[in-house]
């Protein structure tokens, strides 16, 4: 997600010395990898002797932007129709949703770009095929974004080409070519179109690298002569003239920059919101106490759910149990959490609390890998609503720390390749949906406690006070 610190602005960079090129990730959507793109392509490397990699602007055209992977593997397949049921895209590798669709009709396929670019002011950004890809039966089709401005995200298109033909996407190959370029330098070009003969120097120079090839070539043709044992003519490649004098500023490989991430260290790289020291050790300790307390079944606490593995306490309960003061911290934190929620996620709408609950886990339990508002329905290949579809944001609270207190136990988001293991004062917040499905590895020592949020747009279905009004005031 994109921290509050971030803005969607434009950059500004002491007089555009260097360019930025900024993704702002959107927060809902799986994210794609974002790369450099590479020199080397599989038909390349496949010729004899690696011939396609002697010519350098080859070489430099497949480097000229950064790469957008995919992350699934797909095959697509038009009918010829021109309505968008024509196109076929099968979904063969990787957890829904699909991120290519059919959207336009005419055999087009539209891949959702999970961020939305900004560029420096001046700045377009061409958006493109991955240079020197050919594909069979498909084409990618290519764009120009004022991305310098724009606050829409765009798509990245590609049109199959013949009908009754499957193209296979694998999972990480790239899908797009990102190129940023300033907007309006074409535009200052005059085209001109002359003799070669009226610049005697160049022509001379023409007529000497002609003769020169012509030589070349045909030397080629004896065996065992010194134009065999060159293989080829290397001027180009290594950025010189004939006489041997060397070419200015010539290249022979870019260095593209990696993205670096700029979010706040409050986010994880891939969705999560995390939040250090959130509670206090005094909080911690006085919440885990109480947990404690119902855990040893003292008198007048049996609101808890036992189980074998877990102890589940709906914070409501604990004013009626007597313990006042503990109710107190907990409506606190519970208010603190709502606006921390509200403001990190930056909401629109109104969230309320739903439910509250604190929690204690033992040795051998663990929660499957699921979604809190969501559920997948394999017979009908897409996700539908569970038995709580009115969650829209989730809230982890840790009360001790994994490693030290207990072990196992980390809290894992597959789809994001992210395990987080607990610590004490920890706030892990995330949307209730499918995108964010998790899971908690199994507990194999100690206990591991907790407090346990759910927040809904529904204020009919919002928890009542922890505390009576008069008391809380």
């Amino acid at each position: 997600m994109i921290s509050t610190q971030d803005s969607l602005s434009r950059p500004t960079n002491n007089d555009l010395a260097t360019p930025i090129l900024t993704a702002y990730a959107i927060s809902h959507l799986r994210k794609m990898p974002l790369v450099p793109a590479s020199s080397d392509r599989q038909w390349m490397t496949a010729m004899y002797q690696r011939f396609a990699h002697r010519c350098l602007p080859l070489l430099i055209a497949n480097q000229s932007g950064w790469f957008l992977l995919n992350t699934h593997k797909i095959r697509v397949t038009w009918t010829g129709w021109d309505d968008i049921n024509g196109l076929q895209v099968e979904m063969l590798s990787g957890e829904p949703p699909c991120p290519a669709t059919s959207h336009f009709g005419y055999g087009i396929l539209t891949w959702t770009v999970p961020y939305l670019f900004r560029t420096s002011p001046g700045y377009n950004l061409l958006v493109r095929g991955p240079a020197n890809w050919p594909k069979d039966g498909i084409a990618p089709l290519e764009g120009v974004v004022e991305t310098d401005w724009s606050e829409a995200p765009f798509t990245m298109n590609w049109k199959m080409t013949r009908p009754v033909h499957r193209v296979i996407f694998e999972e990480g190959e790239p899908i797009a070519l990102l190129v940023p370029q300033r907007r309006g330098e074409l535009e200052k070009f005059q085209p001109e179109l002359r003799a070669i003969e009226d610049v005697p120097e160049l022509h001379q120079g023409y007529q000497q690298w002609l003769q020169s090839r012509k030589s070349f070539i045909a030397g080629l043709c004896r065996p065992g002569s010194e134009e065999v044992k060159q293989g080829w003519q290397k001027h180009y490649f290594q950025g010189v003239h004939l006489n041997r004098t060397a070419a200015p500023k010539h290249q022979t490989k870019l260095k593209l920059k990696d993205f670096v991430d700029r979010r706040s260290e409050t986010d994880s790289p891939d969705g999560p919101y995390l939040k250090r020291r959130f509670l206090s050790p005094a909080e911690c300790t006085t919440v885990v106490e109480v947990i404690r307390r119902y855990a040893r079944g003292e008198p007048g606490l049996k609101a808890a759910v036992h189980n074998h593995f877990r102890i589940e306490i709906p914070a409501r309960y604990v004013y009626a149990q007597g313990l006042k003061e503990a109710a107190l911290l907990l409506s606190q934190i519970r208010d603190r959490c709502h606006r921390e929620i509200m403001a990190a996620f930056s909401l629109q709408d109104l969230v309320y609390p739903a439910y509250m609950m604190l929690k204690s886990n033992y040795p051998g339990d663990a929660h499957v890998r699921h979604a809190d508002s969501k559920r997948y329905d394999p017979s009908a290949l897409a996700w539908v609503a569970n038995h709580t579809p009115y969650c829209v944001i989730s809230a982890c609270m840790y009360l001790n720390s994994c490693g030290h207190d207990f072990t196992g136990g980390e809290l894992v988001f597959p789809k994001h390749g992210l395990t987080i293991p607990p610590e004490p004062g920890l706030l892990v917040a995330f949307p209730s949906d499918e995108h964010f499905e998790h899971e908690v590895w199994p507990i194999a020592s100690g206990q591991r406690y907790s407090i346990l949020l759910w927040f809904t747009h529904d204020p009919a279905l919002a928890e009542p006070e922890l505390v009576p009004a008069e008391v809380s005031a």
